[in-house]
């Protein structure tokens, strides 16, 4: 589809293109995606505002690391960056390690180390100054800085000229450190092209260890690997699969890593899937937003199901001979993982449809769209709020060439900077692996939501202390015509 989409009824043009998303707080989307772009504190004014906290996070595709440079960059000057600053996190959170903090005329270029950047912004109720303009690219995971300039330990850009020179240039004195050392790689390791060492039994192991593919290169006939060291396709009438390193006690799966299985059993035949006792990913936030292992039904890659925590999920029935296993993990906290045992079963007798329970709260739905409908949490109503540690989700599900529209009539959700205690998350889909739309929090009544698909996500999470209302919202599905 190109051009404009118009959505009957309500008179709204969209653009064809979608990509960035969310809200940052000083103008413009919180989500980049794209191969480049730029941010800025200010999209108009000439100064920034007082008492504002925005947020950004850069998600680069798999491969790719992410290079930041502030093309200008004037803050409040403070020797300690309390008063305005910047904090540009290695990571999906704040609570990814800190690249850098800072203030003043700071000289910014930095690069991260996996996918993902956070960048925060604050500033106090005192001085304003012009504020700042980034530009960020995906860079190949092997590029380093590029150019002239070299990679600090902390991920911080500095010029090659000043690499063992006596001054501390990245701040953690990583540029003065092993200035006589050769480099070369133990005999046990792979030398990538970039000089970085990887064990050799990484390599040909369907991995993209040195990030330019390097240590698959000229693997014979390995091929189909899945990128958790075993092979990707699974034929046959049974078989058996894990996240890598499961069987040894003493490891965990790696961080930052996608893996995908691809099941196919005899013509007319289902697909049973059981889970081993062990089952054991990092715990999200009402959804798997962190490490996640998903399940497709093969024929229409329609989401089975999403699982992370340490629950072992229930035998799964895909009503097909095809099914599609994929598992990623993000780059902070690792576990043991899981070993997926399959079958082919007799599809007699079998439901064609999947089942899904209500949640540990009775509030999760699979909605699949008949008409417009409401969603609440649980004990809605006047004079209530919802219970500690409560979690809904809700997928809903609309017609081909339809998007999905949701409107809050009642809203009261805890609020906190970044929504960081209680919220309310919508994504572009029915997994945490999509585009993620908004993050919602406070007690204004939010503005309507739109996804770009026929699907969305409705995500509600509440921590252990404080509550309020909740939401009441509708929701529809409206028709896209193209022009």
């Amino acid at each position: 589809m190109t051009g404009a989409i118009l959505l009957i009824g309500i008179g709204l043009l969209v653009s064809g293109t979608y990509g960035d998303s969310g809200h940052s707080g000083c103008g413009g989307p919180a989500q980049l995606t794209h191969n480049h772009g730029h941010f800025s504190s200010n999209l108009s004014a000439a100064v920034y505002e007082n008492d504002i906290q925005c947020h950004w996070r850069i998600h680069a595709t798999h491969g790719r690391i992410i290079r930041l440079r502030a093309l200008w960059f004037d803050l409040e000057e403070d020797n300690e960056c309390d008063n305005d600053y910047v904090v540009v996190n290695d990571g999906k959170s704040s609570r990814s390690p800190i690249i850098g903090k800072f203030c003043g005329n700071a000289s910014v270029e930095l690069i991260s180390s996996h996918r993902y950047l956070s960048i925060f912004f604050e500033t106090n109720s005192h001085r304003q100054a012009r504020g700042f303009n980034f530009t960020y690219d995906f860079v190949q995971a092997s590029s380093g800085c590029g150019g002239n300039f070299y990679r600090c330990a902390n991920n911080q850009c500095v010029p090659k000229l000043g690499i063992c020179d006596g001054h501390n240039q990245c701040g953690d004195s990583s540029d003065e450190l092993n200035c006589a050392a050769s480099g070369v790689c133990k005999g046990t390791e792979f030398e990538c092209p970039d000089n970085t060492c990887i064990p050799k039994n990484w390599v040909c192991d369907g991995s993209n260890d040195c990030g330019d593919l390097s240590d698959e290169d000229n693997c014979g006939k390995q091929t189909g690997l899945s990128g958790c060291r075993s092979s990707a396709w699974q034929n046959g009438t049974s078989g058996s699969f894990s996240s890598m390193d499961y069987l040894d006690p003493n490891l965990e799966y790696e961080n930052d890593t996608e893996c995908h299985w691809d099941i196919n059993v005899p013509d007319g035949q289902f697909i049973k899937l059981t889970f081993d006792p062990d089952f054991e990913l990092e715990e999200g936030r009402a959804v798997c937003d962190t490490d996640r292992l998903t399940i497709y039904n093969g024929k229409d890659h329609s989401l089975i199901d999403e699982y992370c925590g340490s629950t072992v999920p229930d035998p799964v029935i895909i009503p097909n001979d095809h099914a599609l296993v994929k598992f990623s993990s993000d780059d902070e906290t690792s576990f043991k993982g899981f070993m997926i045992h399959w079958e082919a079963v007799d599809a007699a007798g079998l439901p064609t449809e999947v089942k899904h329970d209500s949640g540990p709260h009775g509030c999760d739905q699979w909605i699949n769209y008949t008409g417009p409908g409401i969603i609440q949490t649980p004990n809605f109503g006047p004079g209530n709020n919802y219970a500690d540690n409560t979690t809904c989700v809700w997928r809903i599900h609309g017609p081909e060439g339809y998007v999905i529209k949701v409107h809050f009539n009642d809203f009261g959700v805890e609020g906190s900077f970044l929504c960081k205690y209680d919220s309310v998350r919508i994504f572009d889909g029915p997994s945490a692996d999509d585009d993620l739309l908004a993050t919602i929090c406070g007690r204004r009544l939010p503005r309507d939501e739109w996804s770009k698909s026929n699907n969305m996500m409705v995500a509600f999470y509440a921590d252990r202390s404080y509550n309020a209302v909740g939401l009441n919202a509708t929701f529809e599905a409206v028709k896209v015509v193209c022009k």
